[in-house]
């Protein structure tokens, strides 16, 4: 392979490329150029005879790993393209879905093990409080997110019974071993599970660890601080203490402790690789001193860190801004006239974000910026698609179009509940599999033969069966028959009475009805062509289109959590609701929880390339109610050096308004007068 030139690096970047045998731990800061380091190194190590089929590269996103292999094919030459594409680049779970696969029998999976995504899983949750004839007090999201947690500790249900510490480890013992029932019913696994059942091959099949060890002798992982114990554990199996090892992280952008990620990883390296060398990046080709010098003056705070500086040779230095208003209104008009300016000065759209902690503070800012027709996107929202009711009517198309489709099937066979639990399920799922039959057609042909004991099953299966047969000859057909799935099923009365929330029912029932009336509306293209249409063709319809989309205006102004801009970057970043309880959170103010909102700080000051401004409100209104609110504790950490502050509220900015409109109508009195 041709050899890869080193010009373009600095001297801790050239050091780390060069270094591609042993331990390796790479501090990168933020905007150091750490994925030109990895890929270059990567380049650098096929140039000097690595077999590409033996490099495995980690990340945590795919956006990450398709920017990573897009790089490494711009850096090897024509020639070498096809053998550097033999390099695997992808997500961790990637990695050990592909093991899995792999080494299914050897961890007892089913070949076609599925994958599934959230929305299945929440169903489970709620399948298992109702098999367990448990009250569902909280929500089955935070349910869910300790399972995964759980499983990220590698932590059994029958671990959580012995925990002491936790509270209703009962009730989450039993939910836990009901949710991984429900998976196994369903051939299916959790991305938590890619990770966990991946240990369990390395850890119980050392015969097996060997021989991955072997394929892959070069291990690299981006975002290492970002590792929980499961993913760390797979590391120790695959690389031996003196293997070659590449982590690249930053222990100061350390922001998912909620989801199983550990800080005290980058320390841990030590430990577990004690021939280990460290190298540092610090020059920053992102941002500008100013918004450097303030986020090294704020992480500085935190004591438990890898001591580092980052520091910039750009020519521009802007000053920060930090704004203080009265109420979060007056905050967001702020944004929105500042983003107004910022476009008639010529700044694109896409170079501006707005970033908060969480995501119930983008409702004023938006309602400001469609006051001032920008157009903006707000992300980390749920789609039409992704509400259960929704996925739910989705799952009796699919059934009912496709007697294969066993994942649907379990999905809506006990809802709503007709008595018909998971015992029976499994049952239902034995039987099936010695008749070598999917569940949905043994069910099926049961039900013609007459010999299904069970009553809700044989109701159930007299249901599928007549509506499978239709063909629809016009649009009002379609609607007429998809409204006959709702009432058939009892959907809209089930929903009805799900929630305590009235509100939150009603929207679930007006999202169902809405549905027969846009295929309806859908179906006209195809009776222009065809006499009558199946069943399949509108689940097709819905496969492919999202009812609630609207065409997307590539040119807005995005609107974000700080944890969804990690790892992104924009020219003009306004950090907005820095107050005390909200960033650093009101939960999170004593000990390690505060050092992560610190870096969560850190994280948002160090998006901003060009320009950054900060802001905060005094007060808000709360069930009519003033509340009044105090400046985030991380302002006062901020250097005063290269930070203007205005101050919206004060008596001084008061009367320079009122001057400033008294002399404007002065102005057009005297227009007046001359006319």
């Amino acid at each position: 392979m041709n050899p890869i030139p080193l010009e373009h690096l600095n001297p801790e970047q050239r050091e780390a490329v060069l270094c591609y045998q042993g331990p390796l731990q790479i501090i990168a800061g933020a905007g150091t150029g750490k994925t030109r380091v990895i890929t270059t190194r990567i380049a650098y190590m096929l140039a000097k005879g690595i077999a590409p089929g033996g490099i495995a590269a980690m990340t945590f996103t795919n956006k990450a790993a398709k920017e990573m292999r897009e790089r490494l094919q711009g850096l090897v030459h024509k020639q070498d393209q096809k053998l550097a594409a033999k390099v695997f680049m992808g997500t961790f779970h990637k990695f050990c879905i592909m093991l899995l696969r792999e080494w299914h029998e050897t961890i007892e999976l089913d070949r076609r093990f599925k994958i599934i995504n959230q929305n299945d899983q929440l169903e489970f949750i709620r399948k298992a409080y109702a098999e367990a004839n448990l009250p569902c007090t909280g929500r089955p999201e935070d349910t869910l997110a300790q399972i995964s947690l759980f499983k990220g500790n590698l932590q059994t249900p029958a671990d959580v019974l012995s925990m002491s510490s936790i509270e209703k480890r009962e009730e989450l013992h039993i939910v836990y071993a009901f949710y991984n029932r429900y998976l196994q019913l369903n051939h299916a696994i959790d991305f938590d599970d890619c990770i966990f059942k991946t240990v369990e091959l390395l850890r119980d099949h050392p015969e097996v660890c060997v021989q991955i060890r072997a394929k892959y002798p070069y291990i690299l992982v981006d975002e290492y601080q970002d590792t929980s114990l499961s993913q760390l554990t797979i590391l120790e199996c695959l690389v031996p203490r003196d293997g070659n090892i590449c982590v690249v992280g930053d222990d100061d952008q350390s922001i998912y402790s909620w989801r199983g990620a550990m800080y005290e990883t980058i320390a841990r390296f030590g430990r577990l690789f004690p021939t280990f060398r460290m190298i540092k990046l610090e020059q920053n080709y992102r941002s500008t001193s100013p918004i450097l010098d303030a986020a090294n003056a704020v992480i500085r705070n935190n004591v438990k860190r890898q001591s580092k500086s980052l520091w910039s040779s750009r020519a521009d230095k802007a000053p920060l801004e930090l704004y203080s208003f009265s109420t979060p209104e007056e905050e967001a008009a702020m944004v929105a006239r500042r983003c107004r300016d910022l476009q008639s000065s010529g700044v694109a759209l896409a170079d501006i974000v707005i970033l908060y902690r969480t995501n119930g503070q983008s409702r004023e800012i938006e309602q400001a910026l469609m006051e001032k027709r920008l157009p903006c996107k707000v992300y980390g929202g749920k789609s039409f698609f992704g509400r259960r009711e929704v996925q739910d009517y989705i799952a009796y198309l699919r059934t009912v179009s496709n007697p294969q489709d066993t994942m649907a099937f379990w999905r809506i066979i006990n809802t709503p509940p007709r008595g018909i639990g998971i015992r029976a399920q499994e049952k239902l799922k034995a039987s099936a599999a010695e008749a070598g039959l999917a569940p949905l057609r043994y069910l099926l042909h049961q039900h013609e033969q007459g010999t299904l004991e069970h009553t809700s099953l044989s109701r159930f299966a007299d249901k599928i069966s007549t509506l499978s047969r239709e063909r629809l000859h016009a649009p009002d057909e379609v609607r007429q028959f998809c409204g006959r799935i709702l009432e058939e099923f009892e959907l809209s009365g089930y929903y009805r009475s799900q929630s305590k929330n009235e509100k939150i029912n009603l929207d679930r029932i007006q999202r169902l009805n809405s549905i027969p009336t846009w295929l309806e509306r859908y179906s006209l293209e195809w009776f222009g062509e065809e006499k009558s249409i199946s069943v399949q063709q509108l689940v097709d319809a819905v496969s492919l289109e999202d009812p609630s989309d609207q065409e997307e205006e590539r040119n807005h102004i995005s609107l974000m959590t700080v944890h969804a801009a990690k790892g992104l970057e924009f020219q003009y970043v306004f950090l907005v609701g820095l107050e005390d309880g909200v960033l650093p959170h009101k939960n999170s103010l004593k000990g390690e929880a505060l050092d992560e909102e610190r870096r969560l700080f850190y994280v948002g000051i160090t998006r901003a390339k060009k320009h950054l401004i900060l802001s905060y409100s005094q007060g808000k209104v709360l069930h009519n109610t003033n509340h009044a609110q105090q400046p985030s504790r991380f302002l006062d950490e901020l250097p005063d050096t290269d930070l203007e502050r205005h101050l919206y509220n004060s008596e001084e900015e008061i009367n320079k308004r009122r001057s400033k409109t008294l002399s404007c109508l002065s102005s057009l009195r005297q227009e007046l007068v001359f006319k």
